[in-house]
């Protein structure tokens, strides 16, 4: 399933994984709009997307870098 979004003025589409509860997908949508007040690329903030649902409902790890970067947007960390 994909919808499609405002991001940037530009509409986009963003793919929910089959795998994706409707909850973690609409919080995904959320991380990626505070991406967007930063004017982050789309593409880049659907890859950052998919490491913040991965840190915060797999408890993967990541670099530092990406681990700070990431946490600068979700302090809860």
């Amino acid at each position: 399933m994909e919808r499609e979004i405002k991001y940037l003025g530009k509409n986009e589409k963003l793919i929910k994984f089959f795998s994706e509860s409707e909850n973690v997908f609409e919080k995904r949508l959320e991380f990626i709009k505070k991406l967007e007040k930063d004017k982050i690329d789309f593409k880049q903030s659907e890859k950052y997307s998919k490491i913040w649902c991965n840190m915060k409902y797999k408890k993967c790890k990541y670099q530092k870098k990406i681990y700070f970067f990431i946490k600068k947007y979700d302090k809860s960390l």
